[in-house]
C-alpha cells in the first residue's frame, strides 16, 4: 500500500469515526474551542510575563515564525480543505473556512508552545488537554484531515525546538532592539530570567 492510500484510508477512519458523535450541541462546543486560541496565546503571553518569563519573547517570536512557515506551506500545497470536497460532503460543515487544508496552521502553531511550559507543569498539563481538544475538533469540523494535523504538530516541534534551543540569544537580540528595550525594563525591570 503506498504512503498516500494509507493517509487516506486513515483520514477517513478519523472522519467516519467522528461523524459517528456528531450532534448539535457538540458542533458548538467544538466551533468555540477551535477558536479559544484567540484568548488562550495573549494569554500565555501575559503569564510569561507576570512570571518575569523573558521566555515570552521567543515564545511569541515561535508564534509569528511558526504562522508564516504554514502559510507558506499552504500557498505551495494549496491542499482545499475537507469540508470544500465533494467527496466528504457528508462531514461537518459548522464554519468550514475556505483556505487550505496542509498543514494544519492550528497545529503548527500551538503544538510546540508545550516546550516553553516545561517550568509550569500544571499550566502545560491544562495546556496539553485543551490542544488535544482543538486538534480534534479541527477534524470533526472537517476543517482539517488527521494527515494535516500530524505533519502540523511535526513541524511545530521542529521550529519551536529550534527557537528554544537558541532563546538566549534571539531573547538578547530582541532586548537590543530599542523599543524593545524600553518595554522590557518596564515588563522585567531586569528580573526576567531565560
Amino acid at each position: 500500500m503506498d504512503l498516500y492510500k494509507y493517509f487516506y484510508s486513515i483520514n477517513n477512519a478519523t472522519f467516519s469515526t467522528l461523524k459517528s458523535m456528531a450532534s448539535s450541541p457538540l458542533d458548538g462546543i467544538a466551533a468555540f474551542i477551535v477558536e479559544s486560541y484567540l484568548f488562550i496565546l495573549p494569554l500565555l503571553l501575559l503569564f510569561f510575563i507576570y512570571k518575569k518569563d523573558r521566555n515570552a519573547y521567543p515564545y511569541f517570536f515561535g508564534l509569528i515564525i511558526s504562522y508564516t512557515i504554514s502559510y507558506i506551506l499552504k500557498t505551495i500545497f494549496r491542499e482545499p480543505r475537507p469540508c470544500n470536497i465533494d467527496t466528504y460532503n457528508w462531514i461537518n460543515k459548522i464554519g468550514c473556512e475556505s483556505g487550505y487544508s496542509f498543514p494544519s496552521s492550528h497545529a503548527t502553531v500551538l503544538t510546540g508552545v508545550v516546550i516553553f511550559m516545561k517550568p509550569y507543569r500544571i499550566i502545560r498539563a491544562l495546556y496539553i488537554i485543551w490542544l488535544f481538544f482543538v486538534l480534534l475538533f479541527k477534524i470533526y469540523l472537517g476543517e482539517h484531515f488527521l494527515s494535516d494535523i500530524i505533519f502540523g504538530m511535526l513541524l511545530s516541534i521542529v521550529i519551536y525546538y529550534a527557537i528554544y534551543r537558541y532563546r538566549e540569544k534571539l531573547t538578547n537580540f530582541i532586548i537590543s532592539l530599542p523599543i524593545i528595550k524600553k518595554i522590557d525594563t518596564v515588563l522585567f525591570r531586569n528580573t526576567g530570567k531565560i
